[in-house]
């Protein structure tokens, strides 16, 4: 019995190593039943031994392969990264494993059902840092993303080599019966799988961060073209405001005529003069939005202590975040709580950007910024890692807290740096 389940371990660790990999990852249908026929198949030629020496192993792999692309809704290099992860993960916890064996005890314990107590712990203790480090922050993605195919075949290459050279090595040093070099040796495999799990990990965290970036350039380059929009309807407004002020000096209006122009003033009374034209413009905008959901917005702002930013970064900018807070203001009943307030002065060295609302729904915050509630989070929450990069690009810092249910965010930019570099 004992030397059945030795001989299965390493079946089943591929096992334990894939679980970790592809909890996230979308399983076709009946994918349950493709594991349970794959571990069958896989425990048939593992124990009939059909193929001599290291070739049985490349026969194992190859079916490892086939059953994770009829599991898995993945193409080949994803399969190839979930078979090079589960086999670098399956080959570290063996390492750490037979290490610990023959520092406790060598052949004594290798085979004795001490080696599967051991293991145990080893997958006990690897397993949730590896889940800690790795899997939880691919959860949001659902996907298996390979930046580089060049750095994948690198980390199979990798992998491979260090599995050749554990099986033609091993029975060697067992021989020589040096346990301290047996453990030196295990233990450098094991770290050569740790460099080869990290390449992968970078590889698809870098797919990650360019696909945020990507996403982070479209939605500024969207806002700058909202801006041109925004300030060509602004020149309007004052073209159409002058011809009425010049039909009122003529004496040649009508009904519609007055009509316009008391309409006109309306809008136009709801301009600010911040002495920053992109600033007054969103403002300007958020005014009328904020008067319509019955949020007061209180504005303090020194516009001129923002023209070092680009016209469309700052229309971007508070943007975001004045959108964000009418969102967060809109659900508050009590009117006298529905409110924004922006402030916009210096201190010392540095432009500081105030904008503060009531919420009633206190937001949770991970890496400093709020996370959003909306069931699409792929497609949202990007505002706020928006404004955290253009103020990135002035050297800027962003904060951003909660404290008995008011929300602040403040931005603190230094001025003489960015006055020096404009």
């Amino acid at each position: 019995m004992f030397n059945f389940l030795f001989s299965s371990e390493y079946i089943f660790s591929l096992f334990v190593a894939l679980i970790i990999y592809v909890i996230y990852i979308p399983k076709r249908k009946l994918f349950i039943v493709s594991l349970l026929i794959g571990f069958l198949v896989l425990e048939i030629f593992w124990h009939a031994n059909l193929l001599p020496g290291l070739y049985n192993y490349f026969l194992i792999l190859i079916i490892f392969a086939i059953m994770l692309l009829c599991a898995f809704k993945v193409n080949f290099f994803q399969m190839l990264f979930l078979l090079t992860g589960s086999y670098s993960l399956q080959h570290l916890i063996y390492k750490i494993t037979i290490s610990l064996v023959f520092l406790f005890g060598g052949n004594k314990i290798w085979h004795s059902y001490y080696y599967f107590l051991i293991y145990f712990l080893v997958v006990g203790v690897t397993l949730p840092i590896f889940y800690y480090l790795y899997t939880r922050r691919f959860k949001e993605d659902n996907e298996i993303r390979v930046n580089s195919i060049t750095i994948l075949l690198a980390a199979t290459s990798l992998l491979f080599v260090t599995i050749f050279l554990s099986y033609w090595t091993q029975d060697t040093l067992l021989r020589l019966d040096n346990n301290l070099l047996f453990i030196q040796v295990n233990l450098y495999g094991g770290i050569i799988c740790v460099f080869g799990i990290v390449l992968l990990f970078f590889n698809s965290l870098n797919v990650g961060l360019q696909k945020e970036n990507k996403t982070l350039e479209l939605l500024l380059k969207k806002d700058e073209e909202r801006y041109r929009l925004a300030t060509m309807n602004a020149e309007k407004m004052n073209i159409r405001i002058h011809d009425l002020k010049h039909q009122i000096h003529q004496n040649n209006l009508n009904q519609d005529a007055v009509n316009d122009i008391e309409n006109a003033t309306r809008d136009y009374e709801s301009v600010y003069y911040t002495q920053c034209k992109p600033l007054d413009i969103i403002l300007s905008e958020k005014k009328t939005l904020c008067d319509k959901r019955q949020i007061q917005l209180f504005v303090t702002a020194d516009g001129k202590l923002l023209n070092f930013i680009k016209s469309y970064q700052i229309y971007s900018l508070f943007g975001n975040l004045i959108d964000n807070a009418i969102e967060s203001a809109s659900k508050v009943n009590n009117l006298n709580l529905k409110y924004i307030k922006i402030r916009v002065f210096q201190h010392q060295d540095n432009v500081i950007i105030e904008i503060e609302n009531y919420t009633s729904i206190i937001p949770s915050m991970k890496n400093g910024l709020p996370q959003t509630i909306k069931e699409d989070k792929e497609n949202h929450g990007f505002g706020t890692k928006s404004v955290k990069a253009i103020v990135s690009l002035y050297h800027g810092y962003t904060k951003m807290t909660c404290e008995n249910n008011i929300f602040l965010v403040k931005i603190m930019i230094p001025l003489s740096i960015n006055l020096s570099n404009k």
